[in-house]
């Protein structure tokens, strides 16, 4: 495992000035308290849960909502995350789902996850900032 223990430390204290945290070394998972939702999603606050991968910060962590949110997309509630929640997911039992935010390259219209520029929060401002714009711009939701 080559998982930067050190950078996850940095970005958990600045994340921890805001929200409550629960995670501990060798940070497999973290846990994020009644992180705020955008508008189109309910409730408006959902704990958040990120699955770090063994060679963060290479690569950008999972992330994962609590299973009774949903999403609005236009004028009906529907699961979803930007494709879907997936649930078939082995931690949707624990009551958590896959949330299908995907950081995509330049080439796809996202912004490509950068391991020396990005940091837990460039993750979390990314990902509220796709979901929000999921809400706005989907009118069908597939389950």
């Amino acid at each position: 495992m080559n998982r930067n223990v050190a950078a996850i430390d940095r970005d958990l204290k600045a994340i921890r000035q805001q929200f409550q945290v629960d995670a501990a070394p060798p940070y497999d998972r973290i846990v994020i308290r009644r992180f705020p939702l955008p508008r189109s999603w309910r409730p408006t606050e959902s704990d958040l849960l990120l699955v770090m991968p063994s060679d963060y910060p290479l690569n950008q962590p999972s992330l994962f909502v609590q299973n009774h949110c949903r999403i609005r997309f236009r004028s009906r509630d529907a699961y979803g995350g930007f494709h879907s929640f997936d649930r078939k997911h082995a931690l949707w039992k624990e009551g958590w789902a896959w949330v299908c935010f995907w950081n995509a390259g330049e080439e796809k219209g996202g912004v490509p996850w950068d391991p020396v520029r990005d940091t837990l929060v460039t993750y979390l401002q990314k990902a509220i900032d796709t979901m929000a714009s999921a809400g706005a711009d989907r009118e069908e939701h597939e389950f």
